[in-house]
């Protein structure tokens, strides 16, 4: 789930997860998958928007940025999935 870095891992586990939603419906995975989901669609729509504002080079940074925070939603979301916790309730 990192949208870019191994982008083919990252597009199976999107689709594995809206396969395997209505089955965890209830649990604190389901939680988790709405996690990895909304941080797959937000860093999306952000790379998109940094690669047109990388012609006016403000949007490398922007880039650096959106990794950043997608590394720090994937590291919270896994120590939370850790303890047995919600990533909402942190």
């Amino acid at each position: 789930m990192t949208s870019g870095f191994f982008w083919p891992m990252t597009l199976a586990s999107v689709v594995i997860i809206y396969s395997r939603k209505k089955d965890v419906v209830g649990t604190i995975y389901f939680e988790h998958f709405e996690w990895l989901l909304y941080t797959f669609w937000v860093s999306i729509i952000l790379l998109m928007i940094n690669l047109v504002l990388s012609y006016i080079y403000i949007g490398y940074l922007g880039i650096i940025i959106t990794i950043t925070w997608v590394m720090y939603r994937l590291s919270s979301g896994f120590l939370c999935l850790l303890d047995d916790l919600s990533p909402y309730n942190n």
